[in-house]
């Protein structure tokens, strides 16, 4: 499975390569994970613990969030 998603974000995380964060989608449904790339931020690469939901359930409006943990 491939549990990898590309996020671009409203704004930058305290967070670098392999920190752990959750990412949450506008459901709430909240994945573990870790940032796998950084150098394009606000534009991130995560590796989640499980498959992440579909790339449209992520949105700012929707009160989708990523959390460093």
């Amino acid at each position: 499975a491939n549990n990898t998603i590309t996020l671009t974000l409203d704004g930058y995380l305290t967070a670098e390569a392999n920190d752990a964060v959750s990412v949450v989608d506008n459901d709430g449904l909240a994945i573990a994970g870790i940032v796998a790339e950084s150098s394009a931020a606000p534009t991130y690469v995560f590796v989640l613990d499980s498959a992440p939901s579909a790339v449209g359930k992520y949105t700012a409006a929707g009160g989708a969030l990523v959390n460093v943990v």
